[in-house]
């Protein structure tokens, strides 16, 4: 039986890669493509803030042909990787939010478009003009075998402090920051060096973009 075990101090952060996660789950599906999404957007408490540990992750996928078949699918698509392999780390970590999913032409949401356009995070698309806030590439890894590899890895990203001196990794030496388990995030500036390392290492590993307002 799987444990879940609520995260300490649950953040933005937090949510916001397992948005990119679901972002990365809809291209995976086919359904980006299959529907000609220009945007997929976080938008709701997570960006604001006010989020609790019940709040629903809202998405919404700006595609050019909007229709009902296409607004069901989002929608099954959210259950889906609500109960996926690609959600059960999320459940590791004890997040317990969900994803809600909305597919649509957003000029067309005249309810959600100030909302949306108050407060958002841009997962996948272009942007117009420079975006608020900082940009990061948010890294998930997992299952780093052996566990002398893990150690290495794990030393090498966070640091270690070795009699009484601290040594910073390459997450501090980025100023990057931890977001959870296997999850951390780094300016889009030092995404290079940290994918190379990963690469050299042999790890395997998902990135992802996102605009983090400050």
């Amino acid at each position: 039986m799987l444990k879940a075990y609520w995260v300490r101090n649950l953040n933005k952060e937090t949510l916001v890669a397992m948005a990119a996660d679901f972002a990365s789950f809809l291209i995976s599906e086919g359904f980006v493509g299959k529907h000609k999404a220009r945007n997929i957007i976080l938008y709701g408490s997570v960006p604001r803030g006010d989020f609790t540990p019940r709040s629903d992750v809202d998405i919404f996928v700006d595609i050019e042909a909007p229709s009902k078949k296409a607004e069901a699918e989002a929608n099954s698509l959210a259950d889906d990787f609500c109960s996926s392999l690609w959600f059960q780390k999320w459940r590791r970590l004890g997040v317990k939010n969900r994803i809600s999913c909305i597919a649509g032409r957003l000029e067309e949401w005249k309810d959600l478009h100030g909302s949306i356009s108050a407060n958002n995070i841009l997962l996948y698309g272009r942007y117009s003009g420079m975006p608020e806030g900082r940009m990061m590439s948010i890294f998930s890894v997992e299952n780093v075998r052996p566990e002398s590899k893990r150690v290495f890895v794990q030393r090498a990203i966070f640091g270690y402090k070795h009699y009484g001196k601290i040594y910073r990794g390459l997450l501090g030496k980025s100023g990057g920051e931890r977001v959870a388990k296997g999850c951390f995030m780094v300016p889009v500036e030092s995404s290079k060096t940290m994918a190379e390392f990963l690469r050299r290492q042999k790890v395997e590993f998902r990135v992802f973009e996102a605009s983090i307002p400050g």
